[in-house]
């Protein structure tokens, strides 16, 4: 399957340590470690009215990036880590 052969190509570990927290719960650790390094960036911005926005836009960008379905994004049902039919 290649879904399996990207997962397996780029190390994208799919499996969480815990559960414990939100963050742990609904983003896998990649998107997790892109999301800090993200945000980072935008906390050395000196600009408050750019840093408000794209803090705004990567809020919204971190939203579709939870591990869910499409269509359960404002109910978050379940972590969907594999494939799914859309």
């Amino acid at each position: 399957m290649k879904y399996k052969k990207l997962i397996n190509q780029f190390k994208i570990e799919l499996a969480q340590e815990n559960n414990k927290t939100f963050l742990d719960k609904w983003y896998i650790k990649n998107i997790r470690s892109e999301i800090d390094f993200i945000f980072d960036l935008i906390k050395k911005i000196k600009n408050v009215k750019n840093k408000k926005i794209l803090a705004i836009i990567l809020s919204r960008t971190i939203r579709s990036c939870r591990a869910t379905t499409h269509s359960d994004l404002a109910t978050l049902k379940e972590p969907q880590v594999t494939s799914y039919y859309c």
